[in-house]
């Protein structure tokens, strides 16, 4: 189950993620998983990607998995919107097609993937836009 929690003013269509989040957790048998979703504003990202990852910027997406632990919470994935419709502007693409990759980038991060090497980061770009392709 993909559980939703907005504190934007942003729109987000949560049954297209939710649909997709669904297809992945099963493909990668994780189904009976659970993924919490949390879409926040710029300043509550960049305190957590600071006190996190030391990095005292504005991100589009954050992911806290729970990989190892003796539960079915597979972890949770932190979305800024405004970012993500700032990057899509300059990608040329809709704020949509942009928060669904990013949606699926931080799933990939709870279901074990790394993008701190270059050749990873462009690993989970091929898998994620593939899945996308795949379910959508």
């Amino acid at each position: 189950m993909v559980e939703f929690n907005n504190q934007t003013n942003f729109d987000i269509n949560f049954s297209i993620l939710d649909g997709l989040g669904v297809k992945i957790l099963k493909k990668y048998d994780k189904k009976n998983f659970d993924v919490s979703v949390a879409f926040i504003d710029p300043p509550i990202i960049k305190k957590l990607n600071k006190k996190y990852r030391s990095q005292d910027k504005i991100t589009d997406v954050l992911s806290f998995s729970n990989i190892g632990q003796d539960n079915k919470f597979l972890g949770e994935i932190i979305i800024c919107p405004e970012k993500i419709k700032a990057q899509a502007i300059s990608l040329n693409k809709t704020f949509e097609e942009e928060l669904i990759f990013i949606f699926v980038h931080g799933l990939l991060h709870l279901l074990g993937y790394n993008d701190e090497e270059e050749s990873e980061l462009e690993e989970m770009k091929t898998i994620g836009n593939h899945l996308i392709r795949s379910f959508l």
